[in-house]
């Protein structure tokens, strides 16, 4: 999800304010599986998604 808000600057620009967050609620959602069937980790998560994540950032346009 992103928030952004956007500031024009007249003829010089724009300044914006980013908010982006991951994995909104929480969930663990798996990435991938094993998928080598003679493997013992045969149908197990090999990785899961990261916990809830917020990146702030700036941008400016010129």
């Amino acid at each position: 999800m992103r928030i952004e808000k956007v500031f024009r600057m007249g003829d010089w620009g724009a300044l914006s304010f980013i908010a982006d967050i991951f994995n909104v609620f929480n969930n663990n959602m798996s990435l991938g599986l094993e998928r080598n069937s003679r493997s013992p980790n045969f149908q197990d998560s090999q990785e899961v998604l990261g916990p809830r994540v917020l990146r702030v950032g700036v941008k400016i346009k010129f």
